[in-house]
């Protein structure tokens, strides 16, 4: 391949344009014609150090949802032999928080005490995010792997994005730990070592409690403020509804799953084919999915991370996007998790008239009745699928004001993320 890059930044472990395998600044990796009906590559079993970032990338690339549809432009890695956990982030246009964020996750990594490594996706960028991160990262005594993508226009968005670092973070660590959050967030000092506690102590994915910085959520305008507490209020009156009309037999109503804060084993990763890649909410997805295949989600308070408050949107769809809504649209829309209270009691009816899967696993020694529960949510979800009116709008705040007006509910401020609830 033609080399017209020039030699990346020198340094310990950093991968050059022109060190085999050769990487230059546009890596296009061409769709293999053997490849089968898609998911994620299997990563190998041990890695080296040094170039080896840039034949990671040449196989994740090869396969679905990215091949043909990535040009990887700069790249530059130090990577131990052997990785225990991976920190994947993805980042566009994020050159002025990404110093605190990844000097977060370097803290982090440091006080678990483990062999890890930082995944950093830098997307569709076309600010200084690679040379700040870079800068950052070499300075550091931490492993890492960070590259600077092209997603093409069919791609190009946050839940592609967290894919692709995820993928990679798979491959440098395929016995190990994910975790992924946010490029504008900040991770708890403890956050990865209690991650690797809830994982090794048998959870299958870990959610942790995300909020936003106490002075930017201060600062956000009313109409704002105003909106996430009603949110929140209705999301605890759905919950309550909902384990009072299925006699606690169900599971949560909603997912508590935000991409600023997940961790689950890659093994777990690979065996779903790996993360979801919707229009949006890609974080819910892996929940819903996990809850399909009967994996026990924790909703983990002491796993903490803080995040911007900022209504300029990275992402289409994503935190930002929201948040802007919010303060400009007089009834912008809610969570998509929220529903109707008619709708969630004939789920609920639809729910009861499922065979007790979770009684019948206890009975059969199943632990917690977990793998058959799953199933029993497999079905409610077929259910939905197939039946029009078991589908609903997104609920605009209209609309939950009007549904909580009939309830003992009332909003009340906190700065605590709603819309992710038990």
């Amino acid at each position: 391949m033609p080399n017209d890059a020039g030699p990346l930044r020198q340094g310990p472990g950093v991968v050059r344009a022109n060190d085999p395998p050769v990487v230059a600044r546009r890596l296009i990796v061409p769709r293999p014609s053997a490849l089968g009906q898609g998911g994620m590559c299997e990563g190998p079993e041990k890695h080296a150090r040094g170039p080896v970032a840039a034949s990671i990338l040449t196989q994740v690339l090869a396969a679905l949802p990215f091949a043909d549809q990535v040009e990887i432009e700069l790249i530059a890695a130090r990577l131990p032999t052997a990785i225990d956990f991976a920190m994947c982030v993805p980042a566009q246009n994020e050159e002025h928080f990404l110093p605190a964020t990844l000097n977060a996750m370097l803290a982090a990594l440091r006080r678990s005490g483990g062999r890890g490594a930082i995944v950093l996706l830098i997307n569709n960028s076309a600010d200084r995010s690679f040379t700040v991160a870079h800068d950052v990262l070499r300075a550091s005594d931490c492993g890492f792997l960070v590259a600077s993508a092209a997603l093409h226009a069919d791609i190009a968005d946050a839940p592609h994005a967290r894919r692709l670092a995820l993928d990679i973070g798979a491959w440098l660590s395929p016995h190990g730990v994910l975790l992924t959050t946010d490029a504008d967030t900040l991770v708890d000092p403890d956050w990865v070592s209690v991650n690797l506690g809830h994982v090794r102590g048998g959870t299958d994915l870990v959610c942790g409690a995300v909020s936003i910085d106490p002075q930017e959520y201060a600062a956000l305008p009313a109409p704002v403020r105003h909106c996430g507490a009603v949110e929140a209020a209705y999301a605890k009156h759905l919950e309550q509804c909902w384990q009072s009309w299925t006699a606690g037999t169900a599971p949560g109503f909603q997912i508590a799953a935000m991409g600023a804060s997940l961790a689950l084993t890659a093994a777990r990763y690979r065996a779903v084919g790996g993360m979801p890649v919707p229009p949006v909410a890609e974080d819910k997805a892996l929940a819903a999915l996990a809850r399909r295949h009967g994996w026990s989600i924790k909703l983990a308070d002491d796993v903490k991370v803080e995040t911007s408050g900022r209504l300029i949107a990275r992402a289409a769809g994503g935190m930002g996007d929201a948040l802007r809504s919010r303060a400009t649209d007089d009834d912008p829309f809610c969570d998509e998790q929220l529903v109707p209270l008619a709708l969630l009691r004939r789920l609920a009816d639809i729910w009861n008239a499922l065979p007790d899967d979770f009684a019948n696993g206890l009975a059969n020694g199943i632990a917690n009745g977990i793998a058959n529960c799953g199933e029993r949510y497999a079905r409610l979800q077929d259910a939905i699928a197939r039946d029009p009116a078991l589908q609903h709008r997104r609920m605009r705040l209209s609309q939950v004001v009007a549904e909580l007006s009939s309830s003992d509910e009332r909003p009340a401020s906190e700065n605590r993320l709603s819309g992710a609830r038990a």
